[in-house]
């Protein structure tokens, strides 16, 4: 309602609460039931948007990182857990500290490569672009794109104890979506970031 109720908003918020649902009624809850539980809702509000290429992405992507991440995740597990016959105990702060950094980077990169393999024939398709840079690019914006979100909820409840609060938070926001624009506009200036192909005819 916030932002005008535009349609990924909403595909958004309808996945997250079908997907959280499953607590409230005290059931395990399972991703890939939530996307598509989600699908004929989405379309009864708007059937129109089954020919978007922003609704195509969303849902493609989405069950792209629910396929392929876990595969991947346990092909590079093994570069991720370290020495399997040192017991954690034993681990010192640093090496402690550089195997969560590991095990969060390479998370990270598994669910960065499984969302541009998901977006891979849509973007070839609708826009006739292959953009490798993307796993890259997704390392370093998704964790920023994490704080703008928390800053943005902190900024609306903050608004309801104390106003100066909500503009001081919102300016701060403000200057940390305009870096994280120009990273984005970096990574797509770096040579091979993206090639351009023809589109594929069998889209419609």
């Amino acid at each position: 309602m916030v932002i005008g109720l535009r349609p990924p908003a909403i595909r958004a918020a309808l996945m997250a609460s079908v997907f959280l649902a499953g607590f409230a009624v005290r059931r395990d809850p399972v991703l890939g039931n939530a996307l598509l539980a989600s699908l004929p809702l989405v379309l009864l509000g708007d059937s129109f948007q089954w020919s978007q290429a922003g609704f195509q992405l969303s849902y493609l992507v989405v069950a792209s990182i629910i396929l392929v991440a876990p595969p991947c995740h346990r092909f590079i597990a093994p570069w991720l857990q370290g020495d399997p016959f040192l017991p954690r105990v034993l681990y010192s702060r640093g090496q402690a500290m550089g195997r969560v950094a590991k095990e969060k980077v390479g998370g990270l990169a598994v669910v960065s490569f499984s969302a541009w393999m998901g977006s891979l024939p849509l973007m070839w398709g609708h826009f006739g672009l292959v953009t490798p840079v993307a796993v890259l690019a997704s390392l370093v914006l998704v964790p920023v794109v994490f704080v703008i979100l928390g800053l943005a909820m902190i900024g609306l409840l903050g608004g309801v104890v104390w106003e100066p609060l909500e503009v001081g938070l919102n300016r701060a926001n403000g200057a940390l979506t305009s870096m994280a624009h120009g990273m984005a506009r970096g990574f797509a200036a770096l040579p091979g970031s993206h090639f351009e192909v023809a589109k594929a005819r069998w889209w419609g």
